[in-house]
């Protein structure tokens, strides 16, 4: 009988992970936040994988670890599954999007007939729609990056925080947290900028 339990439990532990698709947000006491797909505990630190690389952090140091799980699809990726789209396809869709942040992501309306929407579905539309232009205009503009001067940068980072800020404060991390995970990459990229500068 404890045989059973205990191949029962264990697995939970290794299909609830799958299920999940669980990303992390590492927040640290001096406001600096990491973004990462998993972390491991070992002894006094956190580790994550960064750049190609393990980065450790004290444990004294870390505020808060947040869990962004993604709980809904984007409204194009649903009704590309109700079609029947081939899964390579799809995936291979997926992969492309992640490899390359440069290229802009559109989000299509779901066409439903015959049922009428209520005000919270269409107000979370309107809002998953002004969030999805909101993030390609900071894409667009994230290619000058480089060029841009001290000021800027540093305009352009609110900017960024403020995204992350509607987003999680509307409850639209779930569908916007791959958007997250780069927006927090942009902000590490600007402050790599502004420690390569001297500023």
């Amino acid at each position: 009988m404890k045989k059973i339990l205990t191949l029962i439990v264990a697995a939970a532990f290794l299909i609830y992970p799958c299920v999940c698709f669980s990303s992390y947000i590492i927040h640290l006491k001096d406001g600096r936040e990491f973004a990462t797909e998993n972390y491991s505990e070992e002894g006094d630190q956190i580790k994550f994988k960064r750049y190609g690389g393990v980065i450790g952090i004290q444990k004294g140091l870390v505020r808060e670890i947040e869990v962004v799980e993604e709980v809904e699809e984007l409204p194009a990726e649903k009704e590309g599954a109700k079609l029947g789209a081939p899964a390579e396809k799809t995936e291979a869709g997926k992969k492309e999007a992640s490899e390359s942040p440069e290229k802009a992501v559109e989000v299509e309306k779901p066409k439903e007939q015959g049922e009428p929407e209520d005000a919270s579905e269409k107000e979370k539309k309107n809002l998953i729609d002004k969030y999805t232009k909101e993030f390609n205009l900071i894409n667009e503009k994230f290619k000058d990056v480089q060029m841009m001067t001290k000021e800027d940068l540093y305009k352009f980072a609110d900017k960024l925080i403020a995204f992350k800020k509607g987003v999680l404060s509307n409850r639209l991390g779930g569908i916007f947290s791959k958007h997250l995970l780069e927006i927090y990459s942009m902000l590490d990229k600007i402050e790599a900028i502004l420690k390569f500068r001297g500023d």
